[in-house]
């Protein structure tokens, strides 16, 4: 027997994705999302996806690396770690991803401090560093979305999309 319990509204972005996944457990997502309708969680679903145990938001603006992070915080998320080929960014947008070397030069922290422990999925001659315009480049981005070597390192104020990443917490 399931017994899902409604947090109280009004709603939050995940308090509904809390009460979207223990209804999972229970339902199936059609039913799932018949409910969330039903508690006014439909706009805040529709914007995260859902993959193994995290939830993604794929912004639909621009900004920089850092005002990225920290829309990605304002949401109890931060920019996304990419631990394996799923979860490597496969939109059709130039996406910041939380990766950067901004501390020391050459060496590449994921937002959480650990290591980039693998080059697999940088574009041929990247990270470079500077890109001709005597820029730094400090920032990853994911670049081509048709192919998984698609990172490239950008200056930290240029413009993209971005995807944030929280952990689902069952």
């Amino acid at each position: 027997m399931c017994i899902v319990t409604p947090l109280p509204l009004p709603t939050f972005t995940f308090t509904c994705m809390h009460i979207c996944v223990q209804m999972q457990m229970c339902f199936s997502l059609a039913h799932t999302l018949n409910i969330l309708y039903s508690l006014n969680c439909k706009a805040h679903f529709i914007v995260w996806k859902v993959l193994y145990n995290s939830f993604y938001y794929f912004s639909a603006t621009q900004k920089s690396w850092e005002d990225s992070r920290q829309d990605c915080l304002a949401k109890g998320a931060d920019l996304v770690i990419i631990n394996s080929e799923e979860e490597q960014v496969k939109e059709k947008l130039v996406s910041w991803i939380g990766l950067s070397d901004r501390d020391e030069e050459g060496t590449w922290r994921w937002v959480d401090g650990t290591f980039l422990n693998s080059t697999k999925f940088w574009q041929k001659n990247e990270p470079s560093g500077t890109h001709g315009r005597n820029v730094k480049e400090d920032c990853a981005d994911a670049f081509w979305y048709t192919v998984l070597d698609s990172w490239n390192d950008d200056a930290c104020t240029t413009a993209h999309y971005w995807v944030c990443e929280k952990l689902i917490d069952l």
